[in-house]
């Protein structure tokens, strides 16, 4: 029985024999595999903090900060500025872009708490040795009347733009130069103290402690409408023709209601006699009577019909610029709504008048309705 059971017993060590190695062998690709998910979840959650860190990054931190930018400084050299015509909410827009490296960290004091103030001013230099501040009537984009950006940045050691990148918009049609034709505008970046005050786009106080950094960019554009000067120059000639418009839409079914009247005469008042309300009386009066007759000589030449609307719609195009034109359709706008409806001899003159301004047909429609 024995000697029958010896080979048994051999085989059944055999087996013993192999099952323990093959679990011995088991454990560390267990472990192994232990320590992968480890790594893994833990690449996952850095991964998830740093996408949520830098979707939580706002305008404040727009800088890079890296230590690989030290040796980058050669290449990218000192922050300068150019600009770019960019379609912002389809709104034709001038865009402020920076590239390169700005070593201000150690001038900045203690209580602008490592923030300094970036400002852009513009002015037109297209006449040599003379720069002429650009004005502007939207206080979003304006400080003392003028044209002028600014805002406050964070700044850390190694700030830089590595590529160019946006720092400020404004619109377009803001840029209004002295006169027509090609015009050299500047554009200057003063990196200052948060305190700093500026007059005209120039600093105040000009401290060596209070400007960090300054550096400036050019661009000629060819201005195709009246500068600014020309627009003051032919302002009352501009009036006349805003009113006889309005005046011929009011009479457009030959007849003048009163309600289009009185918005013509509220749009001279709020449009153009405040601007003399330092007026001594007498020239205050003599200004209103000149208002009533132009207003009255219009309404007859309406009825001997020998009003030349070509005529007013030339000068129009050729005395002033294209937010002064939306200006007067909108006028235009509020004495055909002054009866609460729109006539087809209204509408076609509408229509006429928007064309030959040279508006935007798709904006004036939008404006009518």
């Amino acid at each position: 029985m024995l000697i029958k059971a010896k080979p048994f017993w051999v085989i059944g060590i055999v087996i013993l024999f192999i099952i323990f190695r093959s679990a011995e062998k088991e454990k560390p690709k267990t472990k192994t595999r232990n320590k992968n998910e480890s790594a893994n979840r833990w690449v996952e959650e850095k991964n998830k903090k740093d996408s949520t860190r830098k979707a939580d990054r706002d305008r404040e931190d727009e800088w890079d900060y890296d230590e690989e930018i030290d040796d980058l400084n050669d290449d990218l050299g000192e922050l300068k500025i150019k600009t770019e015509i960019k379609d912002i909410g389809n709104i034709y827009s001038y865009a402020i872009k920076g590239k390169g490296t700005i070593d201000i960290f150690s001038k900045l004091v203690d209580q602008d708490n490592e923030k300094a103030k970036f400002s852009i001013s513009i002015f037109d230099v297209t006449e040599s040795n003379k720069r002429t501040e650009i004005p502007c009537g939207d206080e979003n984009y304006a400080q003392d009347g003028h044209l002028f950006l600014s805002r406050e940045m964070t700044i850390e050691p190694r700030s830089a733009y590595l590529e160019w990148s946006d720092m400020f918009f404004f619109p377009k049609v803001l840029l209004v130069p002295a006169y027509r034709g090609k015009r050299k505008i500047e554009f200057v970046l003063n990196v200052t103290s948060i305190d700093t005050k500026f007059l005209k786009g120039e600093i105040k106080t000009k401290k060596k402690e209070n400007l960090y950094f300054q550096t400036n960019t050019e661009i000629e554009i060819n201005y195709e409408e009246p500068g600014y000067s020309e627009i003051t120059e032919f302002e009352e000639d501009v009036t006349k023709n805003i009113i006889q418009l309005g005046m011929a839409l009011a009479y457009s079914e030959n007849k003048m209601e009163q309600q289009s009247l009185d918005v013509i005469k509220n749009w001279i008042n709020n449009e153009i006699m405040w601007k003399n309300i330092l007026l001594d009386e007498e020239q205050a009066k003599e200004n209103k009577m000149k208002y009533s007759f132009i207003m009255n000589n219009t309404y007859q030449l309406l009825k001997d019909k020998r009003l030349s609307m070509s005529n007013i719609i030339k000068e129009l195009n050729n005395k002033t610029n294209l937010t002064k034109k939306y200006e007067t359709i909108n006028l235009l706008l509020n004495i055909a709504g002054a009866d609460d409806k729109l006539s087809l001899a209204e509408d076609k003159l509408l229509n006429k008048t928007a064309a030959a301004l040279e508006l935007d047909l798709e904006r004036f429609q939008k404006m009518k309705t």
